[in-house]
């Protein structure tokens, strides 16, 4: 029996969500998001707010992105083909740096407009339309966010959106605190709360880019999985021994590779009716969508 003889399977993608279909979630955030955009940048016109403004720039972005990761994670969920042969989860990755473009693009415009109005000693006053309006921000924020974390799962691109609007939630707790402060005390706490959603964005950025570097770095699954696989390996009978295990994760995939050990009498049939069951007994156990290669060795052959 030669050396890396191989054999090779794999799982279609299911999804791993928290019980809400993704994209029937994706299509609610967005509209949800648009009605929550112009409310806001009219009330933000309206009012005076600049912090209510802001978040309703902040919204128009959550539309776009929205749009963004709707499209990438559709794309994501294809089955492997000629040209993509391990499939297609990395546009999650890229859905995430996209999203991730935007914000920074947000941030800084934001930045940029707070700073020139604390220069310029810009004066006016916040009306009290723009109190209702924020209470309003953060129901719409609130709603989003939970829908999202529910239907997340595995997804990164979800899980980045949902991580999105969870800080956008915070944000809108700021301008609510803002506006409050700026119609019965000082404007200037309005330009503070849109300074406070410039530092949230950007801190948001610093995480979500964090998230995308493991991910694309095919990080391993955890000692736990390991160990896991190892005692099944090693449960099984017919095999001396195994080595060269190795395994990463790519969305929620889990792809594995490792070498299982064979007497020198054994025939090569037998060696992969073995080598089947300690694939199956893996897919019933680890629980996640597996892709295994096995290389199937002699005793004689097998170099660790």
């Amino acid at each position: 029996m030669g050396k890396n003889t191989f054999i090779k399977s794999g799982r279609s993608i299911s999804e791993e969500n928290m019980g809400l279909d993704p994209q029937r979630t994706l299509t609610t955030a967005i509209f949800l998001n648009t009605l929550a955009m112009f409310i806001k940048i009219a009330g933000g016109l309206l009012s005076g707010s600049l912090a209510l403004l802001a978040d309703g720039f902040d919204s128009s972005m959550n539309v776009f992105t929205g749009f963004i990761v709707r499209r990438y994670y559709e794309r994501s969920r294809k089955p492997p083909d000629e040209e993509h042969p391990y499939g297609h989860q990395r546009y999650e990755a890229y859905a995430s740096i996209i999203v991730a473009l935007v914000m920074a693009s947000l941030g800084t415009l934001l930045c940029a407009t707070t700073l020139h109005n604390l220069l310029e000693a810009s004066s006016g006053e916040v009306k009290h339309i723009a109190l209702p309006l924020a209470l309003f921000s953060l129901a719409v924020n609130s709603i989003c966010m939970f829908m999202l974390y529910k239907a997340g799962g595995s997804s990164l691109a979800i899980r980045t959106e949902s991580k999105h609007l969870s800080i956008d939630v915070f944000e809108s707790i700021v301008v609510l605190i803002g506006v409050t402060l700026a119609i019965h005390v000082s404007r200037i706490w309005d330009l503070i709360a849109t300074q406070v959603i410039v530092g949230i964005i950007f801190y948001n950025i610093y995480t979500t880019l964090k998230e995308i570097r493991e991910y694309i770095m095919d990080i391993s699954p955890g000692p736990e999985i390991l160990e896991k696989v190892s005692e099944i390996i090693s449960s099984t009978k017919g095999i001396k021994g195994f080595h060269a295990l190795r395994a990463r994760q790519v969305g929620e995939c889990l792809y594995m590779d490792f070498h299982l050990i064979f007497d020198e009498d054994t025939s090569l049939e037998k060696a992969h009716k073995v080598a089947s069951i300690v694939e199956e007994k893996l897919k019933k156990n680890i629980g996640k969508n597996v892709d295994i290669t096995i290389h199937l060795e002699t005793e004689k052959d097998s170099t660790p």
